[in-house]
């Protein structure tokens, strides 16, 4: 189940209007755990084909969502992401510059609406894709250094050494003794001597999606 909230054909028109695309179908994702998410199919789209994913965020607050669409857009065209679309205001036109806005606010949830991308997500990694993902992140995190401050673009992260502390709670005695292991060999090192900026913390390989026939597969 991924729909939590429902939507009815003429609030997609609306929305989806609003980011300049002609709608014609919602088509519920069963994927997820956290967000309401469609694969929109416009007008222009033959049927059983679609161009765009609308998601509506049920949990983060739009403040960060908006952030994460600046981030994604500073990515576009470095990187093969899905950056959301910039909201067309009132006059017709879209906004320039540090002036687009992304996101959609409904009932105090965001909404953004992306193009899709081809690839799937992988069932077995390889060394060679690790390689590529290693390469792709390496052009992240060098592309964002432009965001700055950087600390207005992040989002909170998560209290990790209550997560540790709840986690190690439950492992085997090995398992715990590796957790201490990493976190006291993280607290050790010299952070003032690394590089500082925004980073990408979710890295699992279903948030990557691959096209192996492809020489850029990621």
């Amino acid at each position: 189940m991924s729909v939590y909230t429902q939507l009815t054909d003429d609030q997609f028109a609306a929305f989806c209007q609003s980011f300049g695309v002609s709608f014609a179908r919602a088509i519920p994702i069963t994927q997820g755990i956290k967000n309401s998410n469609w694969f929109i199919q416009t007008t222009d789209d033959v049927d059983g084909t679609y161009s765009y994913v609308f998601t509506l965020f049920e949990e983060r607050p739009p403040a960060d969502i908006e952030k994460m669409a600046v981030i994604l857009n500073q990515l576009n065209g470095k990187l093969p992401v899905a950056a959301p679309l910039a909201v067309i205001e009132s006059n017709g036109s879209r906004t320039d510059g540090d002036d687009k806005r992304y996101v959609i606010h409904y009932e105090d949830k965001a909404i953004t609406l992306v193009p899709c991308l081809a690839g799937s997500h992988p069932e077995q990694t390889t060394q060679a894709m690790c390689h590529d993902i290693g390469a792709a992140l390496a052009t992240l995190h060098e592309t964002l250094q432009a965001l700055q401050p950087s600390e207005q673009y992040g989002v909170p992260l998560y209290p990790w050494s209550d997560v540790r502390d709840r986690e190690m709670q439950f492992m085997p005695g090995d398992e715990a003794k590796l957790m201490s292991d990493i976190w006291r060999a993280y607290s050790e090192l010299p952070l003032d001597t690394l590089p500082k900026g925004l980073c990408h913390l979710d890295m699992f390989a279903d948030n990557t999606l691959w096209n192996l026939q492809k020489a850029r597969r990621v």
